[in-house]
């Protein structure tokens, strides 16, 4: 039997998830107005067809590393609006370069070293 995948690409996988759609979580029973940390199982999040960004940040890993790459789920702050973040970050083999890929856009950003050393960097160097 012959197999194909229907992901041609870790780019592909990206835009596949990113298609996938984004739910925050839902406040716990009982009128709390808590925010509860629920993250779905494989099966759920697809047949729901959306999820929190840790959903999202997971099966795009998963794809990833089925691509063979060193891929990692990481967990954080968004800066503005300190609310919880999760995205991936793949290694190449050489460790030569890192990649951040945002699971809800499928954009890419390759990180770039700064050596503690330099000058601080002017604010107009920085990508809004």
């Amino acid at each position: 039997m012959q197999v194909t995948r229907l992901l041609d690409s870790p780019r592909q996988a990206a835009r596949f998830v990113s298609l996938i759609g984004y739910t925050k979580s839902h406040p716990s029973i009982g009128g709390l107005h808590e925010n509860v940390e629920q993250w779905l199982n494989l099966h759920t999040f697809l047949v729901k067809n959306r999820g929190d960004t840790e959903n999202h940040a997971i099966l795009l890993c998963n794809l990833l590393l089925g691509f063979g790459l060193d891929a990692y789920v990481c967990l954080g702050t968004k800066l503005k609006s300190n609310a919880p973040h999760a995205w991936v970050a793949t290694i190449s083999f050489n460790y030569q370069e890192v990649v951040f890929w945002e699971s809800l856009t499928g954009n890419r950003y390759l990180h770039v070293p700064i050596d503690p050393d330099n000058p601080p960097l002017e604010k107009s160097n920085f990508p809004l």
